[in-house]
């Protein structure tokens, strides 16, 4: 896979939430959670990346009605064996950009909430090879938190969303989220993006499963509708284990420039609640 192409991955990967993840999340509970997420490739397009390669996030949220969310994402990149423009690329770790947030469930069902990534994470042109390419892995891999690896740019975040009841075991929650990716540098344009979640939570037993579909495109870029989307179809689960929850996911996509690389993301994660 030419960097050109990973780089690309980089601003075409799909937005969720901010923060964001497949696997379900305690609504009303105080609760921290580190979610690790792995990129499957097509193997005729990119090789050579170590199974231990990964985006990781360290989340935490604190309140009832109104939550306050933080995350911090890390990625880190290990090869099997040299490949084409990997040759000579040594593993690497680095840290995102921050994220601060807030948001409210009101008891109509309405979800409101707005928040921010701080730009800490350095130009791509100052940052080695190395770190290039971890940053690079990252932002494929957590294709649902957008802004969360882009070097030198602030992200702000709204969401507007409506959870419906269907029973206490099954809820249905939609969700529209724009973002504006802000560079903090001169020379590039501030970016506006477009996201949809649809998921479809339900008890089973102990267990919470979630299916759904999500996608999002940039709204500033002058190309046509179908090709500025990625869409994308996942599946989740979470199981109590003492007073932990463990989770495991998977998200396929299912159109845009994404797929053309990616067969899939699969997560684990593990999340305790601290009430």
């Amino acid at each position: 896979m030419r960097l050109s192409l990973l780089l690309a991955l980089v601003f075409s990967a799909a937005a969720s939430a901010q923060p964001g993840s497949w696997l379900p999340f305690s609504q009303g509970t105080d609760a921290v959670s580190i979610t690790s997420s792995h990129i499957t490739f097509d193997s005729d397009t990119v090789d050579g990346f170590s199974p231990l390669s990964n985006a990781t996030f360290l989340e935490g949220r604190f309140g009832d009605r109104v939550q306050v969310i933080l995350d911090l994402p890390a990625a880190y990149t290990a090869f099997d064996e040299s490949f084409g423009p990997f040759e000579g690329t040594e593993s690497a770790f680095v840290l995102g950009n921050p994220y601060l947030g807030v948001e409210t469930r009101l008891g109509s069902g309405m979800i409101l909430g707005i928040g921010a990534r701080a730009p800490i994470v350095e130009t791509v042109i100052d940052v080695d090879r190395n770190d290039f390419t971890a940053l690079s892995y990252g932002a494929s891999a957590t294709s649902d938190r957008i802004g969360a690896f882009t070097p030198e740019t602030a992200t702000l975040a709204g969401t507007l969303g409506y959870e419906y009841l269907a029973s206490s075991d099954v809820s249905i929650e939609a969700r529209v989220i724009p973002q504006v990716l802000i560079p903090v540098t001169e020379g590039r344009d501030t970016e506006l993006f477009g996201s949809y979640t649809l998921q479809l939570r339900a008890l089973v037993g102990p267990a919470e499963l979630s299916l759904g579909a999500r996608g999002t495109g940039i709204l500033t870029e002058d190309t046509g509708s179908a090709s500025r989307f990625d869409h994308f179809v996942g599946i989740a689960g979470e199981l109590p284990v003492g007073g932990l929850r463990p989770g495991i996911y998977a998200e396929i996509p299912v159109s845009g420039d994404f797929g053309n690389a990616v067969n899939a993301i699969v997560g684990i994660g593990v999340s305790v609640d601290l009430d």
